[in-house]
């Protein structure tokens, strides 16, 4: 209607005009605001829906641990596989174990301290195990070489 009639006051005129197009321009920008915001709660919906789907399908690959025991269980938590129990035992030990326990002997980790307060570790794995009496056992390395444990040393 501005453009149309004669104004007597042109400022005030353009003056108006110009608050006409601010007015649109804020308002499409307040549009485009709500258009931004409203993919955005799409987008984080739609991860939070494949992440729930993700992990509803892998979530029976996960490992419970209760003291030293590891296994693998399902979503209702019943067992559906365990790993080899294993245990550590000092040398002076080996010869009072019964045979059927020192052939499930796999490897031995042994601990050398030197003089000037240097401690060598190593671990060796085992390849046979002789019990030649009740204090008395040697053990057989892969490497070569074996382990005596003769009256506890």
């Amino acid at each position: 209607n501005l453009r149309h009639r004669p104004s007597r006051h042109p400022q005030v005129a353009e003056a108006v005009r110009e608050k006409i197009a601010s007015m649109r321009t804020a308002s499409q920008l307040k549009l485009a605001i709500v258009v931004i915001l409203f993919i955005c709660i799409v987008q984080n919906g739609t991860l939070l829906g494949v992440t729930a789907a993700l992990f509803r399908l892998f979530k029976d690959a996960y490992v419970e641990t209760e003291e030293t025991n590891h296994f693998l269980t399902d979503g209702h938590r019943a067992v559906l596989q365990t790993a080899a129990a294993s245990f550590s035992l000092p040398l002076e030990t080996l010869p009072v174990m019964g045979l059927e326990q020192l052939n499930k002997i796999e490897r031995i980790a042994v601990t050398f301290s030197s003089g000037g307060g240097t401690a060598l570790r190593g671990s060796f794995a085992v390849s046979a195990t002789v019990q030649r009496s009740n204090t008395w056992a040697q053990l057989s390395l892969n490497g070569g070489g074996s382990v005596e444990v003769i009256n506890g040393s």
